[in-house]
């Protein structure tokens, strides 16, 4: 290159004038010297760095290191669907578009931290009322009949039943993912209509959670911990979180939590409908001080996510859910 190129003139230049030493030759190589270093100076403040494009696997690395957030600029498509009985009724609540648009409303604003935002593609309506009250059996026969390949597919029913409390307000396909257990994986959610405005919007993040790869905060994805939490504890996460990447929902920023042991003592005497009492203690004896206001509980003033599930759901999107609209 120029840097290179004027070195060696510089040293051919040392050889010259040691051998001769003649004003005129000088002058002449005082020249030639000069103008290579300007031009070289030139090249250098004009060239464009080099740069290695940014790929996938390098975003990833990105997102599984940094602290704060990371923008993915995706936009997600959702398909909804309606349920119709003989007579041609449809489901009111999945019909209103207030109801749509507040759950579209909900998503963006919580999902716009990390660039991610949604919107509704379409309304289509099952001409079958039976599935408005929805039972796990009906997963494989309605998503097989009724979904849309590459979009999310959220399916508004006006009761969920034969599920645990922890899901009882609706649910995500995607869980199997993550818990290695039940349904097909198809990008579909089910989710309970009926719900009043601030409950439609705690169960839509909470779903969408699971859909995007987080576990419950009270979830066990490690091996029994030692020593053992009390009989009906789901979760071996000590209470000082010194297990926290290996035991409970494998993040550090969420409490522990022994849900649902504590789930009554957790419920909000009159008048104080935030506040926890302690009452459970850890295999260790200490404390447990569960995340009340985490969306992936199940606690009454669920409102936020913390900043490492925000991660988490940014590095499952890039490697699950890129290839959707």
């Amino acid at each position: 290159d120029s840097a290179l190129a004027s070195k060696k003139l510089i040293f051919l230049s040392n050889q010259i004038y040691k051998k001769n030493r003649q004003p005129a030759v000088l002058k002449k190589l005082f020249i030639l010297i000069f103008f290579s270093l300007v031009a070289n100076s030139f090249s250098q403040q004009n060239a464009k760095p080099k740069q290695k494009p940014v790929g996938r696997p390098a975003l990833t690395q990105m997102v599984s290191a940094t602290d704060h957030d990371t923008c993915l600029n995706k936009k997600f498509s959702i398909v909804f669907y309606a349920f119709q009985d003989s007579a041609f009724a449809l489901n009111v609540n999945a019909m209103n578009t207030v109801t749509i648009q507040s759950i579209i409303d909900t998503l963006n604003a919580r999902f716009g931290r990390i660039c991610v935002s949604f919107e509704s593609c379409s309304l289509k309506v099952i001409p079958n009322y039976e599935y408005n009250t929805w039972t796990e059996a009906f997963d494989d026969v309605v998503t097989t009949n009724w979904f849309t390949p590459q979009t999310i597919n959220v399916y508004l029913v006006e009761m969920v039943v034969d599920r645990p409390y922890n899901e009882k307000n609706g649910y995500a396909h995607n869980s199997q993912l993550i818990y290695g257990t039940r349904m097909t994986n198809r990008n579909a959610i089910v989710i309970n209509c009926r719900l009043g405005v601030f409950e439609l919007a705690k169960t839509t993040l909470h779903v969408f959670g699971h859909f995007f790869g987080l576990h419950d905060t009270f979830a066990e994805m490690g091996s029994p911990a030692s020593p053992p939490p009390l009989l009906n504890y789901m979760s071996n996460e000590f209470a000082d979180r010194s297990n926290c990447y290996v035991n409970g929902d494998l993040l550090c920023d969420t409490e522990a939590d022994p849900f649902p042991v504590s789930y009554y003592e957790a419920l909000p005497p009159a008048g104080s409908y935030c506040q926890y009492y302690p009452v459970i203690k850890d295999g260790r004896q200490d404390w447990y001080t569960p995340p009340l206001d985490n969306l992936m509980s199940m606690y009454n003033c669920r409102c936020r996510f913390t900043q490492e599930q925000y991660n988490r759901m940014a590095r499952f999107i890039l490697n699950y859910r890129m290839d959707l609209h």
